[in-house]
């Protein structure tokens, strides 16, 4: 049978074949997408595909936003629903918890709030790997710009209502999206076909920043892959990495909320403070909880299904 010979698959092969599925279900999203908005805007294709660089277009941000809503659905939720279709629902080990969370779980917001120095110290890495004048810079600075307008017009917010719109759609949502399909199929895979989780968990890593298409912010995107992998594995649990990565979002969120209505002054919405004490204070935090993780680990039960080829 079909899909037999699916559930045999190497599992490089299912990686890749996962990418190509998501590249099918963004081509898809898009072309859906564009007829969705077309017939609530009556705008043209080509007015709603060059969406972002329009400053003129009327609902621009309407569009942008509802673009990026059957984006997220589409191609992450979708293609991970076909992969486990086709594949079976052990090839997401630790997709679909079964029983009770793991406390270890609600450690994880806290592990990625207190890895902010190791994500601010990766961003000054990254930062001297891209010469000031040279032509990446030329390239990539003039992308990360018009990102970072099209985010900050995004996440203008005039009440509650619309804060509670944007935790729903820019946090939650893209931290279901991508977790299900980096963490629940890509990590899962790359680990089985190396026959080594940390391996797995950093090419993941690299793929889910890579995939965002932002150089200035690559490195603390690998950062913040790498930590919510092995969040998953020692809480045992999808459920951790989704509200770990839920958190990072809902920061960025609830940041820009209240610094535009005074209440808090924020220089660099995605930096943290400069104050050393403060800095080692949270690493020390963070190294803490990670040893809790590491101690309390389920993943010496997970380690042969997780690391199990298929026969």
């Amino acid at each position: 049978m079909i899909v037999q010979a699916f559930r045999t698959m190497h599992p490089l092969l299912k990686a890749l074949f996962f990418l190509c599925l998501l590249i099918v279900c963004m081509t898809l999203s898009f072309a859906i997408g564009i007829a969705a908005c077309s017939a609530i805007y009556g705008l043209s294709a080509e007015q709603i595909a060059n969406a972002s660089n329009e400053m003129d277009l009327p609902n621009r941000l309407e569009v942008v936003g509802l673009l990026n809503i059957i984006n997220q659905i589409g191609t992450f939720l979708g293609g991970t629903l076909l992969f486990i279709l086709l594949f079976g629902s052990e090839s997401v080990l630790g997709l679909l918890s079964r029983g009770k969370i793991s406390s270890l779980t609600w450690l994880a917001p806290l592990a990625l709030i207190t890895a902010l120095p190791l994500v601010e110290a990766s961003y000054l890495i990254n930062a001297e790997l891209i010469p000031e004048g040279s032509w990446i810079e030329s390239v990539f600075k003039p992308l990360e710009e018009m990102a970072k307008v099209m985010t900050e017009q995004l996440l203008v917010m005039d009440s509650p209502k619309d804060l509670f719109i944007n935790l729903l759609f820019i946090a939650l949502l893209p931290a279901l999206a991508e977790e299900f399909a980096f963490r629940g199929v890509l990590q899962v895979q790359f680990s089985k076909a190396t026959g080594n989780v940390h391996l797995g968990i950093w090419i993941t890593a690299l793929l889910f920043s890579a995939i965002h298409a932002q150089f200035y912010g690559f490195l603390p995107r690998m950062v913040l892959g790498a930590i919510l992998g092995y969040v998953l594995i020692h809480s045992g649990s999808i459920w951790a990495a989704v509200l770990a990565h839920f958190t990072n979002n809902a920061l960025l969120v609830v940041g820009y909320y209240f610094q535009q209505r005074g209440v808090i002054e924020v220089d660099g919405l995605e930096s943290t403070s400069t104050q050393v004490l403060p800095l080692l204070i949270m690493t020390l935090i963070f190294v803490g909880i990670m040893w809790v993780l590491n101690k309390k680990s389920r993943w010496p039960s997970l380690k042969t299904r997780y690391l199990s080829k298929p026969v």
